[in-house]
């Protein structure tokens, strides 16, 4: 299996990388790389996120908040 693309379910050769097995409808599976750059882009959006609702909060505290 090693050099080719293969269904994580039901091991059928897959065309492409990302390609959806015709046989059972499951996604491939990936090279680590594409594991960890997933993974990474992951945690930025979830830190971008993050960062954006502290601002959120902070314009709502220091703007909004004291003229209620």
């Amino acid at each position: 299996m090693v050099g080719g693309l293969y269904c994580l379910h039901c091991n059928a050769r897959l065309k492409s990388r990302g390609a959806r097995c015709w046989d059972c409808g499951w996604a491939s599976n990936y090279d680590p790389w594409t594991r960890r750059r997933e993974l990474v882009q992951g945690v930025g959006i979830a830190l971008v996120s993050l960062v954006m609702a502290i601002a959120v909060t902070a314009f709502v505290v220091e703007f909004i908040r004291p003229n209620l």
